[in-house]
């Protein structure tokens, strides 16, 4: 069955997510989701939300990955969760952890070899780096390994390349007028949001001035 899962034509292959960390008051609270309607696997029930992936990685060799997870925004889904992680400082979005498993419809709760002994490939851990687009339609993240030099923590904080600081929060420091993910003026309180990036950090507070950027943009992967 293990042949099954590495073929190059494998039998129906089933991306599993599992989005966690982002409630610091309770971290056991999870989101689990899959491009398929009704699945359940060892016991989890997985909610039918679109996905795609790309970058994902199973070699094991050269740099270290850095993939993209694309999530369904359908009824603002994601949009309610990233606003709560902007307004509230017991939610987090940067450091929050993503799970992928990859299986398939014969190996999921209910199907006739459900109890195999191999019913997936391993198991694959990132943490949410940066969100690099959020529209109507679906949010885009960028993930990040936690065995990069960038997974290494301080205490009770991740080191990244992005700004780790919540959107004006005391820590970000920032005050002024309303901007938009890129960095253009805005009117509308809902579209008030910062990529996270050192060149946003700079269009908000100068290129000159001690920015109070909360990544550490120079980390880079050793190979």
């Amino acid at each position: 069955m293990i042949s099954n899962l590495i073929s190059l034509n494998p039998d129906s292959p089933i991306e599993l997510f599992e989005i966690s960390g982002w409630n610091l008051i309770t971290p056991s609270e999870s989101l689990y989701i899959c491009n398929f309607t009704g699945v359940a696997f060892e016991g989890t029930e997985y909610s039918a939300i679109g996905c795609e992936s790309e970058g994902f990685d199973l070699i094991g060799q050269g740099s270290i990955p850095t993939p993209q997870l694309t999530v369904s925004n359908i009824g603002r889904v994601i949009s309610d969760l990233l606003f709560i992680c902007k307004t509230n400082p017991n939610y987090r979005l940067e450091g929050s952890k993503v799970l992928r498993r990859v299986t398939q419809r014969q190996f999921l709760d209910g199907q006739e070899n459900v109890n195999a002994a191999i019913k997936e490939l391993p198991r694959q851990e990132y943490i949410i780096e940066q969100m690099q687009e959020e529209t109507y339609l679906a949010v885009k993240f960028r993930l990040g390994s936690p065995f990069d030099v960038e997974g290494v923590t301080l205490p009770a904080r991740p080191l990244l390349r992005s700004c780790s600081w919540r959107y004006r929060s005391a820590e970000c420091g920032w005050t002024g007028g309303m901007l938009t993910l890129n960095n253009q003026s805005t009117t509308n309180s809902a579209l008030d949001q910062c990529a996270k990036s050192l060149p946003a950090c700079e269009c908000r507070f100068g290129q000159y001035t001690d920015l109070p950027f909360g990544g550490a943009p120079g980390l880079n992967t050793y190979r």
